[in-house]
């Protein structure tokens, strides 16, 4: 029997990774990893728990889809070079996506801050 403890974060884990999931099927063609607030808040540098939102850093357009109940996901474009990257990136399994280590988006978050929204924006529909 499981606790009820257990059951919500199955259940939040389960929810939460619609969004990587859809993130990773909406720009499949493109290079995405998941970065910003998203990896310093799983990783807990930062307090803040981004709800229904996940950040992804592309090197296509900046935009935020609207996903609905499910939450946002936003890209936002870098000029990093791949080369440079590489390094600094894992694959995520659970995520289905390559993520952005902890230092890599430290050092871009405390020099470069972006905010939600700063592109353009549609719907996951």
């Amino acid at each position: 029997m499981h606790s009820l403890k257990q059951l919500s974060q199955h259940l939040f884990s389960t929810q939460d990774l619609v969004l990587y999931h859809a993130a990773s099927r909406l720009r499949a063609g493109a290079f995405n990893y998941p970065s910003l607030e998203t990896v310093l808040s799983d990783a807990g540098v930062i307090p803040q728990i981004p709800m229904n939102w996940i950040t992804l850093m592309t090197f296509g357009r900046t935009y935020t889809y609207d996903c609905g109940d499910f939450g946002n996901i936003e890209y936002v474009h870098t000029k990093k070079k791949p080369k440079i990257l590489a390094k600094e990136l894992h694959y995520d399994s659970r995520c289905r996506l390559w993520r952005a280590s902890v230092p890599l988006v430290y050092k871009g978050y405390v020099t470069n801050q972006t905010g939600h929204g700063s592109g353009g924006s549609g719907d996951c529909s």
